[in-house]
């Protein structure tokens, strides 16, 4: 019986691993996604006053979203 009960443990904790490393790859997946859209919307601004705003702010974001993910890669990284 008691076999059985650790075996579950286990197995419990093993998905738990499991559904960590996901999410840990679906974070970064997602800071990437986030940095190239940014950057997508920087390289498409125009010259205007008002676009060269929007361009600014366009490429901080691209910056933090690079940054968040960078760090997820060295925080998530394989052993």
């Amino acid at each position: 019986v008691h076999w059985l009960g650790s075996k579950a443990l286990k197995d419990h904790w093993e998905e738990e691993v499991e559904l960590i490393r996901s999410e840990a790859n679906w974070t970064r997946n997602f800071f990437e996604f986030k940095a190239c859209f940014w950057e997508n919307k920087e390289e498409s601004s125009g010259n205007a006053s008002d676009d060269q705003g929007q361009a600014c702010y366009a490429a901080r974001q691209s910056i933090i979203y690079g940054r968040l993910r960078d760090h997820c890669y060295k925080a998530f990284k394989e052993e």
